[in-house]
């Protein structure tokens, strides 16, 4: 599990069922309900033969415990990354040391600093920042990942319509070959080596620039 800066808020502690009532989900069930998550967002009832409502008990207990925003991509991501990563490169702690164990632990930002990690985010970004495309794609593509994967907010600030945006987005996806519009792994993806290369390179980030009035040409009035 990465080490996430800051304090980690207090989980109060759940009122006693009464008999054959709801139980409190085990370690087991909320990491297959974090991967189900991860992979399915809403359809995670579904794959998990669950009601809606013991999904939504079961993504606050993960949020709560972890002190996740879940409707943030920044902690969707990090939290998908935590799930399948092991500490490469780092030597475990001393046996019973808890306080150096805690210290060892990486942040998210320090494994999307080792330069493999920025070799691959240059990777997943190279085919919407090829000389061919457009550089309104990866803009909006990079846009629209900061601003947590949501149409309209993006539509607002690039001055665009929310068409638009999608148009783009679907361009961004036969470039890139994966669906970013429904698949939960392709957007954490994506924006893991976004953030990978904010830290490594953040000039070569693609960024939304808005045309400076001054230096835009007046034609002459014809006649």
């Amino acid at each position: 599990m990465l080490r996430r800066p800051g304090p980690r808020p207090s989980s109060p502690r759940s009122a006693p069922t009464a008999p054959g009532g709801p139980k409190d989900p085990d370690s087991a069930e909320l990491l297959a309900t974090a991967a189900s998550w991860r992979s399915f967002h809403a359809r995670a009832t579904a794959h998990l033969n669950i009601h809606r409502n013991t999904l939504s008990a079961r993504l606050t207990c993960i949020q709560e415990l972890l002190g996740l925003d879940l409707h943030r991509l920044a902690d969707q991501a990090a939290r998908a990354l935590a799930l399948p990563t092991t500490a490469a490169d780092i030597p475990p702690p001393p046996e019973g040391d808890a306080a150096q164990a805690g210290k060892t632990l990486p942040t998210s930002d320090e494994l999307l600093s080792l330069p493999r990690v920025g070799t691959w985010a240059q990777q997943q970004f190279r085919p919407v920042t090829a000389p061919d495309v457009l550089a309104c794609i990866a803009e909006t593509l990079a846009t629209w990942l900061r601003l947590d994967a949501r149409i309209d907010p993006t539509a607002t600030a690039l001055s665009i319509s929310a068409s638009a945006v999608r148009k783009r987005l679907t361009r961004s996806e036969a470039l890139l070959e994966r669906s970013l519009l429904r698949s939960p792994s392709a957007i954490h993806d994506q924006w893991l080596a976004l953030r990978a290369l904010e830290l490594a390179a953040p000039a070569e980030v693609p960024r939304h620039r808005r045309p400076n009035p001054q230096s835009t040409m007046t034609l002459p009035a014809a006649g």
